[in-house]
């Protein structure tokens, strides 16, 4: 992934090196504007998805059971198959859904669990959000959401995985947070993606024609 600077600043003595080995250091996503070798640096922006479990959900792999954000793609496989991506988004709601142990039925989920409230979860033959088990079961409620960084497990095809027992769905690769991780354009492109997404998902998104992103 490059970064994007503002066209205003002479990148030149910039160590990209050092920027590319620093992308997943929290100061980027928690401060946002970043002082490099005397220039202002500019990350790209956090897209927002519906569909994502916090850090440190234990998920099943075939090599064991690890935290969402620890999932290596180049040597961790789900069933056999190769996981293309763990996106990194954030969310637009206010709280997620803690399922507490045994809270739909004996063992599942067998302990407490968090996602956000449009995550699907395999439930009576069906794939059922997790906000609509709200008021139907005991143990299962909103809590705050701070705006962590949320995680979901992109497949070459939608799937499903075990998330503390829970069958939950895997992120579509038709969804646009999908297409964001897996395509060709360049990272300009892709933020102003991620800035009509985001908009979309706050509900602010106008669609007119004369919209200022020209995509493609």
């Amino acid at each position: 992934m490059n970064f994007v600077f503002d066209e205003d600043f002479n990148n030149d003595n910039i160590d990209e090196d050092f920027i590319n080995s620093n992308l997943n250091n929290n100061i980027y996503d928690n401060i946002g504007i970043t002082l490099l070798g005397g220039k202002i640096f500019f990350p790209p922006p956090i897209p927002i998805s519906n569909i994502c479990f916090p850090a440190n959900t234990p998920i099943i792999i075939d090599q064991g059971i690890i935290h969402i954000e620890k999932i290596n793609t180049k040597i961790h496989t789900i069933r056999g198959n190769k996981i293309i991506a763990i996106t990194k988004t954030i969310s637009k709601e206010k709280y997620l859904v803690c399922f507490e142990k045994h809270s739909i039925k004996f063992n599942y989920p067998n302990r407490r669990t968090y996602m956000s409230k449009e995550h699907k979860i395999y439930y009576n033959g069906k794939l059922i959000e997790a906000y609509k088990f709200i008021g139907h079961f005991d143990n299962i409620t909103k809590i705050h959401y701070n705006g962590d960084i949320l995680y979901n497990i992109l497949m070459e095809k939608y799937d499903t995985i075990n998330v503390n027992n829970l069958i939950c769905e895997t992120l579509h690769p038709n969804n646009i947070i999908a297409k964001l991780f897996t395509s060709n354009l360049s990272q300009e492109y892709k933020n102003k993606l991620i800035i009509i997404n985001n908009s979309i998902m706050k509900k602010e998104y106008k669609s007119n024609k004369k919209s200022r992103f020209n995509i493609f």
